[in-house]
């Protein structure tokens, strides 16, 4: 609602009431609402010359509201300065009072449609027909810019614009349709020649593979019924054969066992040896690993009693003899004082006797002393020469089990032996009470007992001889036996 008050006075409101002075003052309305308009521009000439007839539509309103940011500081608002927020916008509402104040609406679109009418067949004129029908939207961006002025200058403004149809009366657009439709045409005649062709192709093509496929099925069902007779032929050929074989080669596979018989025997004979060398080399380094420690601790053992023993022996000797000294000079001063003290003269001549007398056992028993202590120092210098003997017989034994394992080995089975038979031999002859050498020799009985005990030891390396060789001859036999089995077994 617009209401006038004298020349200068109006005041706008929308909405809601507003009270008027009838005769004084007068209230105009005017409607805000969106308006749908029609615009048909007829036989506008184009940018080619060829006239052409447009139809479009276009919705106006009055423009009541703004944002506020489009507008300066005296423009009147219902928001604060640099708000979003939408204001009255009275001068757009006084110009569109001032051109549609009191018309109808009929009149307001028909100034609104004549306006719009004659932008839009200014920009056909700038226009081809074929940018009109492709670009649309360069068209009705053009009349929307051409006409926000003047529709601004009336209070207006354009919504929305939209092209509707695009005609003329000389068949032109059908032609470039014609075009079109003839390019479409063809294009969809070469698809339909194209696809019957592939069709009449893949037919083709899977015709000639089913007949492949039937013939290739036809092949392999001679051939599989070819290889069944070859097959059968053969299996016969077989059994004649196997036949004939089995009736003429019974000696020879009776012969073929044994031979695998023996083998396998060979074989197992060949492990067990092979088990056994492992058995007697695991011993033999076991045996050398206690003789080597045994040996080593029991020399250094001896060799240590015996040379302590010796000091020990010297050193009690010496010691003995010193206070069999000390005592003996004792016993005669103690004796001097006695005698000196009963009479000088007697006791001189007594004294002088008993001196020497002392002196001369002393000396006796010094004598015997130092005999003895010699004695146990021979003695100590035997025993130490002795353990070095036997410490020089450990060693030799030491390398022999170094040097050669297996022979220290089986020469010490081969003693251990032979001391449990003698000692089987002997036991009877220790519990018996008389012995009877039978001899064709007419020595003494002495003799005969000694030249038997002579016999016997002389016979003794020969013994040790015989052992060596066995033992020597039984490890080099079991040594080619297992060579030779392991050769068989390779």
């Amino acid at each position: 609602m617009i209401k006038t008050s004298g020349r200068n006075r109006v005041d706008v409101q929308i909405g809601g009431r507003l009270t008027y002075v009838p005769g004084l003052q007068r209230v105009d309305y005017l409607n805000l609402e969106l308006r749908t308009i029609t615009v048909t521009t007829k036989r506008g000439i184009s940018r080619t010359g060829a006239p052409v007839s447009v139809t479009s539509t276009c919705q106006v309103k009055i423009q009541g509201w703004n944002p506020r940011n489009k507008f300066n500081a005296s423009t009147p608002s219902l928001g604060a300065a640099g708000d979003s927020t939408l204001v009255v916008d009275e001068a757009a509402i006084l110009l569109a009072a001032q051109h549609f104040a009191g018309k109808r609406a009929e009149d307001i679109d028909n100034s609104i449609k004549q306006t719009v009418s004659g932008h839009q067949r200014a920009i056909i004129g700038t226009l081809t027909i074929e940018q009109l029908i492709h670009d649309r939207d360069v068209f009705c961006e053009k009349v929307v810019d051409h006409c926000f002025n003047d529709l601004r200058s009336m209070g207006l403004a354009i919504v929305s614009y939209t092209l509707v149809t695009v005609s003329d009366d000389h068949g032109y657009i059908e032609a470039l349709g014609a075009a079109e439709n003839a390019l479409v045409q063809r294009r969809k005649t070469e698809g339909e020649a194209i696809h019957r062709s592939r069709a009449r192709i893949n037919a083709s093509v899977k015709q000639t593979t089913a007949h492949i496929n039937e013939n290739e099925e036809h092949i392999r069902t001679n051939e599989s019924n070819m290889e069944t007779h070859i097959t059968d032929a053969q299996a016969a050929t077989r059994i004649e054969r196997v036949k004939a074989v089995r009736e003429k080669a019974f000696d020879i596979t009776s012969a073929e066992r044994e031979a695998e018989l023996l083998v396998k025997r060979q074989r197992a004979r060949a492990a067990e040896l092979a088990a056994e060398l492992e058995v007697t080399r695991r011993a033999v380094e076991k045996m050398r690993l206690k003789v080597e420690r045994n040996v080593q601790v029991e020399a250094d053992a001896k060799l240590y009693r015996q040379m302590l023993k010796a000091d020990r022996s010297v050193e009690t000797a010496r010691v003995q003899a010193e206070k069999k000294i000390e005592l003996t000079k004792a016993h005669a001063e103690a004796k001097a004082e006695e005698v000196r003290r009963k009479g000088v003269a007697d006791a001189n001549v007594q004294a002088a006797a008993i001196s020497d007398k002392g002196l001369a056992e002393a000396k006796a028993i010094r004598s015997r002393g130092l005999a003895e202590a010699e004695v146990e120092r021979m003695q100590a210098q035997t025993i130490r020469a002795q353990g070095m003997a036997e410490l020089d017989v450990l060693e030799e034994r030491l390398r022999i089990w170094r040097e050669s394992p297996y022979e220290a080995y089986f020469i010490a089975r081969n003693i251990e032996e032979l001391e449990q038979n003698m000692r089987a031999i002997v036991e009877p002859l220790v519990s018996a009470e008389a012995l009877v050498f039978v001899n064709q020799d007419t020595s003494t009985r002495e003799t005969t007992v000694t030249n038997a005990v002579s016999s016997l030891t002389a016979q003794v390396p020969v013994i040790f001889d015989a052992l060596l060789r066995r033992t020597s001859h039984h490890e080099d036999s079991n040594t080619a036996g297992i060579t030779s089995s392991r050769n068989g077994t390779d």
